[in-house]
């Protein structure tokens, strides 16, 4: 699927004080219909936002109109020609099911392929060089530790679950697009905790709708600082999926 910005005509307009704040920030929205061609709001199935993240990084969500993220690509141009960045596809559930980096339009660097289910678990490893697959690692297969976790105590949220509940309580905002929708259900975010306890680049592992995910990933990003994993007596960096359940009453 190969779209060109230049060939996109519709920009999608919620029509809601977020969507209007989110205007002003380096952000368009486009929407399509079954075939991928530009159509109306009413006759839309799909949409794609782009996002400006730096000078030479713009980044791609495509998403189904009412429904889950499909992919997510970073490019090096604002027409999506060059990808150069993060680059994660998802399943038709909205789950993971692999991601990795392109350096100038090549995959360099490890790509996983996950199991698809609600957590981070790795499946195969293919590392890359410049396009060139260099080496490939089935955790499966090996009976590798395939849980992504440190050995001794897992990062986690200062005062456990208690006080996780409590931040999200105070801090959780319904995105009126997704009431109005009549959306809810569970977005899993992905995120590292480094040494020091601070969150680094969280992404979408189980997607649900484009505002929810979005909500979902604020949270992780204002949640502080975590207290970070420990291995061999030492703070070690490790990845976490953090679930974030919505429910209309």
């Amino acid at each position: 699927m190969k779209i060109l910005l230049t060939t996109l005509s519709f920009l999608l307009i919620f029509g809601n004080a977020a969507f209007a704040q989110k205007k002003k920030s380096k952000e368009n929205f486009y929407v399509f219909d079954k075939n991928w061609n530009g159509t109306t709001l009413e006759a839309a199935e799909y949409m794609l936002r782009v996002q400006q993240r730096s000078d030479t990084c713009w980044q791609f969500d495509y998403y189904n109109f009412k429904g889950p993220l499909i992919k997510t690509e970073q490019y090096k141009d604002r027409e999506g020609k060059q990808l150069h960045g993060a680059a994660r596809y998802y399943n038709g559930k909205g789950l993971l099911d692999s991601f990795g980096v392109y350096v100038n339009g090549k995959k360099h660097g490890n790509f996983y392929k996950l199991v698809p289910v609600d957590s981070l678990p790795f499946k195969t490893l293919y590392v890359y060089h410049e396009d060139q697959l260099m080496k490939t690692i089935n955790f499966l297969d090996n009976d590798k530790d395939n849980s992504n976790s440190a050995d001794g105590k897992e990062s986690e949220y200062p005062g456990g679950i208690g006080s996780w509940s409590k931040f999200l309580s105070k801090n959780l905002s319904y995105p009126k697009r997704a009431v109005d929708l009549n959306i809810q259900g569970r977005v899993t975010v992905f995120f590292m905790v480094n040494e020091s306890g601070q969150v680094i680049e969280p992404f979408i592992g189980k997607s649900i709708e484009y505002t929810l995910d979005d909500e979902s990933i604020r949270m992780i990003s204002i949640s502080g600082k975590w207290i970070p994993a420990v291995k061999d007596g030492k703070n070690v960096k490790t990845y976490k999926h953090q679930p974030i359940v919505y429910r209309l009453e």
